[in-house]
């Protein structure tokens, strides 16, 4: 269970893919959303039904990759380490009234500056297949789709390895999309896989290397409308909170079957530092589904 002013950020969040189909958290996260129908639990979009879903199965992410508040408070400090800058809020700083312009260029000081400390990179080995004929009887039996079981395990391993992002944006998030996808490009160490599922991709001859997936194909095949909440109307920032990008984040084990692991950012949000690390680290040591900032407060606030 959440202790009582203890949850948790879902805008950034390293997924453990493996173990959110072995809870079989997408089907929580549905049974939270029509209860909700019936009767009226929380009135917020995406956050709260993984917020119950999820419960305390998650790791405390290092808050300098989250430091949120810049959509909607006046007042915020955060420490010029901050690798992940989030404008969680309604005042996103591509807007006319958006807040805190000035930071999304601003300069990251490493808390901790180790100039001879190297990144760790994994070697990809390839597994050759093997012709039929050459096959052996348990080998066929062990064949699956054209390749191997073991093949098949150790591509899984490794993709588990791979940096795979997700965004979500409709079309009013692009600016900001275009920005952070940019920020965390520019500092990683290697090269990432980021996936964006939108309405439109961002222009192809800038960003060649993102895996763009329409919106409106996503939807089709998994229906997002079984999440969205029909009390949202009563809130102030319904056309944002409506969205059906941001109910993906619930789809995303059965998007990629093959996928172990892959890290949630929110549109609203600029990079600082490499991701590739970062990455790599969460989750590596303790057995949850997400890593994820602690927020205190209301266990079904934004």
């Amino acid at each position: 269970h959440i202790e009582e002013g203890e949850t948790f950020n879902a805008g950034v969040m390293v997924v453990n893919l493996d173990r959110w189909r072995a809870r079989n958290v997408t089907a929580k996260v549905e049974e939270w959303a029509a209860s909700n129908a019936n009767k009226m639990i929380y009135s917020y979009g995406s956050q709260p039904p993984l917020q119950l879903a999820i419960g305390d199965d998650f790791e405390r992410m290092d808050t300098n990759w989250n430091v949120g508040g810049f959509g909607g408070n006046l007042n915020v400090t955060f420490p010029h380490c901050a690798c992940l800058l989030h404008w969680n809020g309604a005042r996103k700083y591509w807007l006319d009234d958006g807040r805190y312009k000035d930071l999304v260029n601003s300069t990251f000081t490493p808390c901790n500056p180790s100039p001879n400390q190297k990144i760790s990179r994994t070697k990809v080995q390839h597994v050759p297949m093997i012709p039929d004929e050459k096959k052996s009887k348990e080998e066929k039996q062990g064949w699956r789709g054209g390749k191997r079981k073991d093949q098949i395990d150790i591509e899984k391993k490794l993709s588990s390895q791979t940096v795979h992002l997700l965004y979500a944006a409709d079309h009013d998030a692009m600016p900001g999309l275009d920005a952070s996808v940019r920020s965390v490009l520019k500092h990683a160490s290697e090269r990432v896989v980021i996936h964006h599922v939108g309405e439109s991709p961002l222009e192809p001859a800038i960003f060649s290397d993102v895996e763009f997936h329409p919106l409106a194909d996503v939807h089709r095949i998994h229906n997002l409308t079984r999440f969205t909440n029909p009390h949202v109307s009563r809130h102030r920032s319904v056309r944002r909170l409506t969205s059906l990008a941001n109910y993906v984040r619930f789809v995303m084990a059965d998007m990629f079957p093959d996928v172990g692991k892959i890290m949630w950012i929110d549109a609203d949000t600029i990079i600082r530092c490499d991701i590739v690390p970062f990455f790599r680290s969460a989750l590596s040591t303790s057995n949850h589904t997400i890593s994820a900032r602690l927020m205190s407060g209301r266990p079904l606030s934004l």
